[in-house]
C-alpha cells in the first residue's frame, strides 16, 4: 500500500523536533527526504517509513 509523503512540518511534528532541526538534519544527510522546487520556494517531502525511522532514533535526554 503507497503511503502519501509527509510535508516538513508533518515530520517535524511526528518526530517531535523543531521544523529547523529536521531541515538541518535534511541538509546534513541524516534524514532522507524529496526536494520538489527550487530554491527557497522548494518543499522538502518525508516518506512514512523515513519518518518511524527517525523516530526510533530519536532518545530521551537524560536527567542531570
Amino acid at each position: 500500500m503507497a503511503q502519501d509523503p509527509l510535508s516538513a512540518e508533518q515530520a517535524a511534528a511526528e518526530i517531535g523536533i523543531s521544523r529547523r532541526a529536521l531541515l538541518h538534519r535534511i541538509q546534513s544527510g541524516t534524514l532522507a527526504a524529496q526536494k520538489l522546487g527550487a530554491g527557497r520556494t522548494s518543499a522538502y517531502y518525508i516518506t512514512r517509513d523515513e519518518v518511524e525511522r527517525a523516530k526510533k532514533e530519536q532518545r530521551p535526554k537524560a536527567a542531570s
